[in-house]
């Protein structure tokens, strides 16, 4: 039940966008924007639709979407596959722990119970998958919030260890000899740093092996994936928050503000009276660059100043190879009103953005803020890692069967492959710091993997007794078997 639904409204509308905007036949074209409607017609709750004659349109289209493209029915395979299937697939020594939210009905009041966590353990030919019960989403939650409000490191250290014990200690004895656990959040446990939870041995967890995070262990089932060999890295720091870029657009390319753009711009003009500059972030890309160029041969984009704008990385000639952003990022809750478009409530600041904090545009009508769902529609068919060096960028509005529906969501349904995040607020310097020791990590080896070099940068920070807030707070999202 857990690998066929987890968050496979995602999953259809990434394969939409992707054939959408890779295909050259425009009867392809034409039936993924038909899906993608039928979809989003489905997801509203309207008494008066027709739900059944949605149903059968939406699989009519699907069928005939399968005869012309084989990605898409490679698509339809795999969104039918099984545990065991996966456990065939699995190397030896890894294993997938799959988290996830759920709720019984009072069948006598009608009622819905508590929210609860259940996991499921799948390792690689075991005879039986391990499901297991965790109790009350509200323990779990009491346990993190002993984590963020800990005033001394006993105290954290001592929490840290309750946590993994809550969550994870009931699998440790068939988990501990893995070198590589691919961990499947849901609601609450998208925000833990799975990685400096602490083992019964005293150790962090990231210390013993290698914590892949995925948005669900279908992911794993598909193993065909290929980068984009047009695109190189493309870069942005040093960003000019204060202006808009003197760019020349046409009638076509500018875009209409709807009401709900201009009353989400009010609330983060209201929490963030302007984005501070970031000095460190355009040493930070320059640091990166020469990494990348030894490596692949190939010649960065940097963009600085006002050219770091959101026309240009809208404008892109080719998919990126890697996409690397160093700004701010923003989240809002969703508490203050239940009607706005979740993946209204998250983003990044680029060149001119204290500008559209105030209401003005540039000469495209862009506002220099790049919502989530703007993100969405990029093309980034093909390019193998989105680095996301903000604060708060893996935020998002959780929905009960969908998983987050922040920056990470957005940019998997533009195509990236692995994205790496932060969990919390970063300290500039810092930030910096560690993104260049973790590039020349990954790019100074022809067979690093993103994850592996991730690791590998935290283990080091470790040996130098950094705190954990300057290591932790980095996830990577997605990725192949290893």
């Amino acid at each position: 039940m857990i690998l066929r639904w987890k968050c496979v409204q995602e999953e259809a509308e990434t394969i939409m966008n992707r054939l959408i905007h890779s295909s050259q036949d425009p009867r392809i074209i034409q039936l993924g924007k038909t899906i993608n409607n039928l979809r989003q017609q489905m997801s509203i709750f309207d008494p008066k639709a027709d739900m059944n004659a949605l149903i059968q349109k939406l699989e009519q289209q699907e069928v005939k979407l399968a005869k012309l493209s084989n990605a898409y029915q490679h698509y339809l395979n795999k969104s039918n596959v099984r545990m065991d299937d996966l456990k065939l697939m699995l190397p030896p020594k890894t294993a997938v722990i799959e988290l996830k939210q759920y709720q019984h009905v009072n069948f006598k009041n009608g009622e819905w119970e508590e929210v609860r966590l259940a996991a499921a353990l799948i390792l690689p030919n075991a005879e039986r998958i391990i499901l297991e019960d965790l109790g009350p989403r509200k323990d779990v939650l009491a346990i993190f919030e002993k984590v963020r409000t800990a005033k001394t490191q006993q105290e954290k250290t001592s929490a840290l260890k309750q946590l993994y014990s809550k969550l994870f200690g009931i699998f440790d004895k068939h988990i501990a000899q893995a070198k590589t656990i691919y961990i499947s959040p849901d609601g609450l446990t998208h925000q833990i740093a799975f990685s400096r939870l602490i083992l019964p041995d005293g150790r962090f967890w990231v210390q013993r092996q290698t914590l892949c995070r995925i948005q669900t262990s279908r992911d794993l089932m598909d193993q065909n994936k290929k980068f984009s060999n047009q695109g190189t890295l493309v870069a942005m720091g040093g960003i000019d928050f204060n202006h808009f870029p003197d760019v020349k657009v046409t009638p076509s390319d500018q875009k209409t503000a709807d009401a709900a753009t201009q009353m989400t711009i009010q609330r983060i003009a209201k929490k963030n009276e302007s984005f501070k500059p970031l000095p460190f972030s355009k040493k930070e890309i320059q640091q990166i660059a020469p990494y990348y160029k030894a490596r692949w041969k190939k010649t960065p984009q940097l963009f600085k100043g006002t050219k770091a704008s959101e026309y240009q990385i809208k404008h892109l000639d080719a998919p990126p190879h890697i996409l690397h952003l160093s700004t701010h990022g923003f989240y809002l809750s969703s508490s203050e009103n239940r009607t706005e478009r979740p993946m209204m409530l998250s983003g990044l600041a680029l060149a001119g953005s204290n500008l559209g904090l105030k209401g003005k545009k540039d000469k495209g009508n862009e506002d220099g803020i790049l919502f989530a769902i703007e993100v969405a529609g990029l093309n980034l068919t093909g390019t193998e890692l989105v680095v996301l060096s903000a604060c708060d960028t893996g935020k998002g509005s959780i929905d009960y069967s969908e998983g987050v529906y922040g920056l990470l969501r957005a940019f998997r349904l533009a195509g990236a492959h692995e994205v790496m995040m932060t969990l919390w607020p970063l300290y500039d310097q810092s930030s910096s710091e560690f993104l260049s020791h973790f590039y020349k990590t990954w790019l100074g080896k022809a067979k690093m993997t993103p994850s592996k070099a991730l690791r590998k940068t935290q283990l080091s920070f470790i040996k130098q007794n950094k705190n954990s807030e300057l290591w932790a707070p980095y996830v990577m999202v997605g990725g192949k078997l290893q």
